[in-house]
C-alpha cells in the first residue's frame, strides 16, 4: 500500500482495542493511518474484533455515526463503550 492510499484519522477510544496500537492510552486521543475508503464499519472490526459487544455509540467529528459511514482523511474518531444499567 502507498502512502497515497492511506489517510490520518484521529481516534479516542474508552475501549481497549483487541489489536496492538503502538500509541494505545485509554482515553487519549492517537493518530493512526489507515486504508482510503475505510467504513467505520471495518474500522471497528479491525481494532476491536474481539470486543464488538463491548463497543457502545460511536462518534465521528462529533457526531453520532452509521457504520456505513466512509471514514475521511482527518476524521475525529471517539468510540464508547457499552453502558450498563437498569
Amino acid at each position: 500500500m502507498t502512502q497515497d492510499n492511506l489517510i490520518t484519522v484521529t481516534i479516542r477510544s474508552h475501549v481497549p482495542p483487541s489489536a496492538s496500537i503502538k500509541d494505545f492510552v485509554f482515553g487519549k486521543p492517537f493518530q493512526l493511518k489507515l486504508e482510503n475508503n475505510i467504513t467505520l464499519e471495518a474500522l471497528l472490526q479491525k481494532l476491536f474484533s474481539e470486543k464488538m459487544n463491548a463497543l457502545g455509540f460511536i462518534a465521528v467529528n462529533g457526531k453520532l455515526a452509521a457504520k456505513d459511514r466512509t471514514i475521511l482523511d482527518g476524521d475525529v474518531v471517539y468510540i464508547y463503550n457499552l453502558i450498563l444499567g437498569g
